[in-house]
């Protein structure tokens, strides 16, 4: 086919020729090279006749190589980047707001804090009292050698019929002896004799004039009282010495009995916590005028109530001056209830004796 091309391309070149064509043709071996000589024939030169076509041509075309134009470049408009999309599932960083910064506060001159005051306590307003007489406790203890001439044969009398018996009751039929004059009796022989243990002598008046005494194992409580008491005035020498004031005094048997005895209730007596050294609040109140009794300072047993139950505590003077005392409430170190001019809001007395119990009978 290519062939068929190439000789009719001949053959129309050799007629154009014959017919005086101005444009020279020249003869080709193949189509492609007919088809880039036809592309530049508007500008092919003229021909001199010496010339060989073919040379020619090839001369065309290899000029035409040469000089071949650059094409033109088309200013490309720049393509404008694409704009990202929102994506979801990536993290944003937030967006910074400019903070103004904040003036520097001008510093204020410092405020002097205040030095915390030492907390005040309570003026001490109780007056040291005397110093210790070691040989004034009998007079101080109330006890029979203190009652007035006139009655000490009636004590003398009745503290023979106790000791000579063990249980027994008598009646002194002595009609010119006052009930008032026997209570004083009573309580010096109890003070002298039974003040160091639970029981006590018990007489009663039922007719003016007639005194019953009941005693009860007498002799051995009596013989209890007096091993109480050689106890007590061992340890008094070993908590009190000489020099001291009653009020140094007390505050030295306070601490004393309160590391003497822990607290158990239902055990009340004075003979059994020097054993154990356990007692109730009734123990505490006995065992502290024991002790204030062996040295001279006078000392009360009081009943009553605290904080709604039943308790028992002392009072005490100094230099005659009254002062209140809760050896069992002090336990514990606190000392909250020693040596108040003013009964605290929550006691209240209900029977004050020079002895131990309530004398109730």
């Amino acid at each position: 086919m290519k062939k068929l091309i190439i000789t009719i391309t001949n053959i129309l070149m050799s007629l154009a020729l014959t017919c005086g064509s101005t444009t020279e043709y020249i003869k080709f071996n193949n189509v492609n090279d007919l088809m880039r000589v036809d592309t530049f024939l508007y500008s092919a030169p003229i021909i001199g006749t010496d010339e060989s076509m073919t040379q020619t041509a090839y001369t065309i075309i290899k000029e035409k190589k040469a000089k071949k134009p650059e094409p033109v470049k088309e200013e490309k408009t720049p393509t404008p980047e694409p704009i990202k999309k929102d994506d979801s599932n990536q993290k944003t960083e937030p967006v910074k707001k400019e903070e103004t910064p904040t003036p520097e506060p001008v510093n204020p001159e410092p405020v002097k804090e205040e030095e915390p005051q030492p907390e005040q306590q309570t003026q001490d307003t109780v007056a040291s009292g005397n110093i210790i007489d070691f040989y004034n406790n009998i007079n101080k203890r109330n006890g029979v050698e203190t009652l007035p001439a006139h009655l000490q044969g009636y004590a003398e009398q009745i503290i023979r019929v106790v000791l000579e018996n063990d249980e027994m009751t008598h009646c002194f039929k002595w009609g010119e002896l006052s009930s008032a004059d026997m209570e004083i009796i009573k309580q010096a022989i109890n003070n002298t004799y039974f003040s160091y243990f639970e029981d006590r002598i018990i007489i009663n008046c039922f007719n003016e004039g007639e005194y019953y005494l009941t005693v009860n194992n007498s002799r051995e409580r009596r013989n209890k009282s007096l091993e109480i008491e050689c106890n007590v005035g061992n340890i008094v020498n070993n908590v009190v010495f000489s020099g001291m004031t009653e009020k140094e005094a007390i505050k030295a048997i306070n601490a004393y009995v309160c590391n003497l005895i822990s607290y158990e209730e239902g055990q009340k007596s004075p003979y059994i916590a020097f054993q154990t050294g356990k007692g109730n609040c009734r123990t505490y109140a006995c065992i502290f005028k024991m002790m204030c009794n062996q040295i001279g300072i006078e000392c009360d047993y009081i009943e009553g109530f605290a904080n709604g139950g039943y308790h028992a505590w002392n009072r005490v003077y100094i230099s005659g001056v009254p002062y209140w005392i809760d050896c069992c409430w002090n336990n514990g170190g606190t000392n909250e209830y020693s040596l108040s001019a003013d009964l605290w809001g929550d006691h209240s007395v209900s029977t004050v004796n020079q002895f131990f119990y309530n004398d109730e009978y």
